[in-house]
């Protein structure tokens, strides 16, 4: 009788949180393309593209995301290049994910309370994400003229009440991490700007 009641208790608890996961954040990808600090002089136009190195090898949820792709061409057209006009060479993101963590801790720990400090506050999942961002710069001639790396990291909560569900929560944590690795690497380009303003000149505009 009393484990007929802790299984009744149980599902309880979990139909109660996946409703009260109806009313979580909503994570807005608009949240994370605000103008931020663009670099004075920016660059002419260029060809944008994007290679996420980690692929299926790691774990499917790393891979196939469109907000990598509207990110970092919101961070091109932005902060880097002049969004109008011929283009004059080529840049190119390359992301690694080197370390990645959900929390799980949380999840063990809610399951063996039956869900009651989730309902009180406690967080279900803390996703955190690691990843190396490569950006290179090539002229109208396909020469390499500029390599900069940044490892970037994003955290998240997933939780009720104050936090975002599941997949959203995973969702802010890798966005976040690619934004806080480019922020670095902007600043590389930005030291590095008046010479790559010469190498792109010199090689002319892309003819094809």
């Amino acid at each position: 009788m009393a484990n007929s009641k802790i299984s009744f208790y149980s599902l309880f608890c979990f139909i109660f949180v996946m409703i009260l996961f109806q009313n979580c954040r909503t994570y807005n990808l608009a949240q994370s393309l605000n103008l931020k600090s663009p670099i004075e002089p920016k660059l002419p136009a260029l060809k944008s593209s994007m290679d996420n190195q980690s692929g299926m090898l790691i774990t499917p949820f790393l891979y196939g995301s469109s907000d990598q792709f509207e990110i970092f061409d919101q961070e091109v057209d932005n902060n880097l290049c002049n969004p109008y006009g011929q283009k004059f060479g080529y840049i190119v993101l390359r992301t690694y994910y080197s370390k990645f963590g959900l929390g799980l801790g949380y999840s063990v720990a809610s399951g063996i309370t039956l869900l009651i400090p989730n309902l009180l506050g406690m967080p279900m999942g803390r996703p955190k994400f690691e990843l190396q961002a490569t950006v290179e710069i090539l002229n109208s001639k396909k020469e390499l003229i500029g390599k900069y790396r940044a490892v970037g990291t994003g955290k998240s909560l997933m939780a009720l009440y104050y936090g975002y569900g599941q997949s959203d929560s995973i969702r802010k944590a890798r966005v976040d991490a690619l934004n806080n690795a480019l922020s670095e690497i902007r600043k590389q380009i930005q030291t590095d700007a008046p010479r790559l303003l010469e190498e792109l000149g010199k090689a002319g505009m892309i003819t094809d």
